[in-house]
Formats: C-alpha cells, structure tokens, sequence
C-alpha cells in the first residue's frame, strides 16, 4: 500500500503546501524501510504505524488550542507534522540491516532526512525536521541531545510522541474492541484473524486471562477496566488466555488450542472453558460433571504441566 493512501489523513493537514514540507514528508515516507508500511497480521495498520497516526493526531488536536496554535506559523506547523511522520522511519533498523528496536533509530533517522538528495527540500529548511526527529526521544536520546535542551518545535513533538506512547492516552483498548464491533460485519472474521486482534489488544496489559460475561455481553478485565468485546473475538480471548499458561516460547500451544477448543465446544458445548486440577488429575466442567482430559489434550489447551 502507498504512503500517500496509508497516511492520506495526515498529510491532509499540512497547511502550507506551497512551503514543500508535505511533498517532502512524502518523498521520504516512500523511501522508508518496507517495515515500516507492512500492513499487520489483522491487514490493518502496524502498531508502528499506528502509533505514527497517533502522534499526529495529538499534535493536530493541540495545535486546535489558541494556546498552542499562536506558538507556530503555519509552515513550522508543519514541520511538526512532517517530524512526526518521520520519526520513527527507522525503528527498526535500516532497510539492509532491519531488527529488534533500535536505540539509535532517532539519529539514523534525522541522518536519512539531512543526507538524502531525492526530496526537493533545501538544507536550510529540512534542518529543524532532522532536529526534531533526533530528539524526539527526549533525554532518552542515544545521543543524551534531549529536548530539554530543543526548540519549542523539539518540545512540541517529544510531547506528542510521548502522548501516543501512554496507553493511559490512547484509545488502544476500548477502541479497538468498538472498532470491531462496528466493523465485523464487513469483513470475514477467521480464527487467527481474531487471535491476532487479542493478542495486540492485551500486549503491555494488565490481564488474568480469563473472559467475563453480564446481561449476554462479554468482557475482559484489562489494567483494572472493564472492556466489552465482539462476540467473535471471545473464542480468540479464551484461546489466548489458555496460551499464557503455557510457555510463551512454544507458539505450537496457540496453534493447537485452536483446534483443541473447537473439539472441546463440539463435544462438551457447556464447557465453562477452564481446566482444574485435583489429585493429580485434569478435568474440566460440563453440564455439571467432570470431564477428564489427558496430559496431551491440556498442553493443547495451553496448560502447563509441571
């Protein structure tokens, strides 16, 4: 997919086109590590990507604010904008050498953008882009130039950034799961679909891995917050949630919880999708009874034996 149609949004809200920044911004978006624009497992936006968005949005919503507004002309706006876009480029690495995280990604990244001759964009004005994008990362810079020491554009951005880092700022949670729900319908919903889904939903949280229900609706209990889901992502919560009990080493767990959860609901459809222990023995409930189950079958479910 195009950066132009990945971010089309984005650079919607560059208010001085005649001043290059957004063509510019462009120009480098489309030269940035296939990585980085790689649709996720879901086909939706990476978690890179989306935490880009993100950080623009905060910057948009702000730069709404007199107070923050009456700080910037349009063009430095701009190169907020543009900064933001960028910023991450290179989380990963480069394009020849891509990776885990990058500490240095926010120096290689302003070095692409100072060294690159492709974007038409003189050096005098690309230079505050390149400063904001190195210290976008504030004290934890690999190069210890944080924004203290920046421009009130370095500020400005570090700010934005750090906003779209805080899952306290965001709407990753409950959002997703409302995204969903409103989206469902317009899109086949396979298993790994929706275990992929889950598994971005619960990354960094807080959960006991189990899944609740109230007047027909399901819900899970992420950092201390209730969170209703779609029904159709409740088999992946319940799969995954049995996979954390597993090692988190042996993604085959996950792969045989599916089929083993399907086997289960067909055989025993009052299953309460939990496994017990007594004497030595595995069990789970249905209809009241126990229901052995072998050593075998509850790896499969994702449960660890000792």
């Amino acid at each position: 997919m195009h950066a132009e149609e990945i971010f089309k949004n984005e650079l919607g809200s560059f208010e001085a086109p005649v001043s290059g920044y957004r063509d510019f911004t462009l120009s480098i978006l489309n030269r940035l590590p296939a990585y980085f624009l790689t649709p996720g497992r879901d086909g939706g936006d990476n978690s890179v990507v989306s935490h880009t968005k993100a950080s623009v949005a905060f910057a948009n919503t702000l730069l709404e604010l007199e107070a923050y507004r009456s700080m910037f002309g349009a063009s430095e706006r701009d190169i907020i904008r543009s900064a933001l876009l960028l910023h991450d480029g290179m989380i990963y690495g480069t394009a020849e050498n891509p990776g885990q995280i990058n500490p240095s990604h926010p120096d290689l990244m302003a070095e692409f953008i100072e060294l690159d001759t492709e974007a038409a964009l003189p050096p005098f004005m690309r230079g505050e882009v390149v400063s904001a994008v190195r210290k976008h990362s504030g004290n934890r810079s690999i190069n210890g130039a944080g924004v203290p020491n920046g421009s009130e554009i370095d500020r400005f951005v570090h700010m934005c950034v750090y906003l779209a880092t805080k899952k306290e700022t965001t709407v990753l949670l409950p959002g997703v799961a409302d995204y969903y729900k409103r989206n469902l319908g317009m899109q086949a919903m396979n298993v790994d679909t929706a275990i992929s889904i889950v598994r971005q939903m619960t990354d960094g949280c807080y959960w006991d891995g189990q899944v609740y229900s109230d007047n027909n609706s399901t819900f899970v209990v992420l950092n201390n917050s209730k969170v209703y889901v779609a029904a159709e992502l409740r088999e992946a919560f319940l799969i995954v949630g049995q996979a954390r009990c597993a090692s988190t080493q042996n993604h085959e767990y996950l792969q045989r919880g599916t089929l083993a959860w399907d086997a289960f609901v067909a055989l025993y459809p009052d299953w309460n999708h939990m496994v017990y222990g007594s004497a030595g023995a595995l069990y789970i409930q249905s209809k009241g009874q126990n229901v052995g189950i072998s050593d075998e079958q509850a790896r499969a479910l994702g449960v660890v034996i000792p």
